[in-house]
């Protein structure tokens, strides 16, 4: 049981290790698409903010990556797995 237990640590480890050299292309883009609302529409600089903190990281090409996104462990586990960009 123990040899078991210590196999399967191996290979989630390993796991671990290999899947830091998948790269998934990152969405760092700093320009405005032209199908945002800002760039048809006038917004006040107050909702602006707002949008900016929060809805632009998921529903923009404008991401900021937290302090975990260059592990691919925590960048492949916290993306968010829905078409809201």
């Amino acid at each position: 049981m123990r040899r078991i237990l210590k196999i399967i640590l191996l290979v989630l480890l390993m796991a671990l290790i290999i899947i830091q050299f998948i790269k998934p292309p990152k969405n760092t883009g700093e320009e405005i698409a032209a199908d945002q609302i800002t760039s048809k529409h006038h917004v006040p600089e107050d909702v602006q903010k707002i949008l900016n903190v929060s809805c632009y990281d998921c529903h923009s090409n404008t991401t900021r990556y937290p302090w975990y996104s260059p592990g691919e462990a925590g960048s492949l586990v916290f993306a968010p797995s829905y078409p809201g960009r």
